[in-house]
């Protein structure tokens, strides 16, 4: 079996988000033969043109309206992330980007 695979330059992440459910709800789910999509990751990138464009139009961070974002770039999900706080903090200590906790 082979697994789907995808490229993108670690630069291009602005957004990391875990999503997930307590563990307390997953048992109940297990319980209920419900699947509850927990330890999900969430990945948004925009290109440097994407970041580019924002920027000298006054977008992100500045202006009247400093968190309206011209381009949302492309997000990808994923479920069932084994060991994904490993994988979140290993992302973000490649990176040469400043991380923000929302």
């Amino acid at each position: 079996m082979q697994h789907p695979t995808f490229e993108r330059p670690i630069e291009d992440i602005v957004e990391i988000k875990k999503r997930g459910v307590w563990i307390g709800r997953t048992v109940l789910g297990w319980a209920a033969s419900v699947n509850l999509e927990g330890m999900g990751l969430d990945l948004r990138f925009k290109t440097l043109t994407e970041r580019m464009d924002e920027k000298a139009s006054g977008g992100l961070g500045e202006g009247d309206k400093p968190h309206e974002e011209l381009h949302h770039g492309e997000t990808i999900d994923f479920t069932h992330v084994a060991r994904r706080d490993e994988l979140v903090r290993r992302l973000m200590g490649i990176s040469d980007a400043k991380w923000e906790t929302l």
